[in-house]
């Protein structure tokens, strides 16, 4: 059946080649006639090495890393590096690591002291206590991090004797259709004027004067997910000058806030898991923010992690 289809697809796109690109068709129909013998023999095309890789969510105490049989690094790997099939881990005592695994959607929880191998589809110990396991939670199965590492922490803020005024939020992106928009105030402003221009260069909101550092959209008016915005802050200064700035921003489309909302959920179901597990997704979960490009929401949740963990 399988040699019929392929003869089929062959037919297909006999008669067009061969009239439009000749030369083209009989460089296609040698390569057609050699899979089909080769079909004809039972064999197939080699296949690319299954490989495996494990992705660190959590480490804590001491731990080396194995390679080829040499030590590659003496202290414990960072968060969000990936450890390919075959890698080995001496943990110290007291020590802990969290890996999940993107083939089987499984995370596993290592303890110290002990003495493991990556495999295929799972760490296997060497010496020492065997991992613990638990099912990846759905969510964050499509993340797929493995070589994208997270920013941790880093914010590209404008030089303190910057003459703009400072946006604080949003920028980049929001889940809000009513978002509320921040400013640092300046000291010797009189006032603040406002603007909201959508993607087509419309403005679809102002506000003439405002004394405030913070504005609510009102509730007549909602943005659209998926759209971008932009958001134009003047200030006027006691001597009349004025200060502009301006940051541009997308609300996210309802699948985004959907999947950042079920990660939310699952990491609350988290709270009663192991610190190793809880901490694993909260990093998840900061990642997802990152992806999203909700980076001040996702700086937040990282301070507040390594303000907790203490290291």
């Amino acid at each position: 059946m399988k040699l019929l289809h392929f003869r089929f697809c062959q037919f297909l796109t006999a008669g067009l080649l061969r009239r439009q690109v000749p030369s083209l068709w009989r460089r296609v129909s040698l390569l057609l006639s050699a899979l089909v013998a080769l079909a004809g023999t039972g064999l197939t095309l080699a296949a690319p090495p299954v490989t495996s890789s494990a992705l660190v969510t959590d480490v804590q105490g001491e731990v080396t890393l194995e390679q080829s049989g040499r030590s590659v690094q003496s202290t414990h790997p960072a968060l969000l590096d990936t450890l390919q099939k075959g890698t080995r881990l001496h943990l110290g005592n007291q020590a802990h690591m969290v890996l999940v695994f993107e083939k089987n959607a499984k995370e596993y929880e290592l303890s110290g002291p002990g003495y493991f191998e990556i495999d295929l589809a799972a760490p296997r110990a060497l010496e020492g206590k065997a991992p613990t396991q638990k099912p990846l939670p759905v969510v964050f199965r499509q993340l797929q991090l493995s070589g994208k590492p997270l920013v941790q922490a880093t914010l590209v803020m404008r030089d303190a004797d910057s003459p703009q005024p400072r946006l604080s939020s949003p920028q980049q992106a929001t889940t809000e259709t009513q978002p509320t928009f921040h400013w640092e105030p300046i000291a010797d402003a009189k006032a603040y004027k406002f603007q909201l221009v959508d993607q087509h260069g419309a403005v679809i909101f102002s506000q003439a004067e405002l004394h405030t550092s913070s504005l609510k959209l009102p509730a007549s008016l909602q943005l659209i997910p998926g759209q971008s915005y932009t958001w134009i802050l003047k200030v006027v200064a006691q001597d009349d000058a004025v200060l502009t700035n301006s940051s541009e921003f997308t609300v996210l489309n309802r699948d985004t806030t959907r999947q950042l909302e079920a990660a939310k959920t699952a990491l609350i179901n988290s709270v009663d898991q192991s610190p190793g597990y809880l901490f694993s997704h909260r990093l998840l979960y900061t990642a997802m923010l990152e992806r999203a490009e909700l980076h001040e929401m996702a700086v937040a949740e990282w301070k507040d992690m390594m303000a907790q963990r203490k290291e």
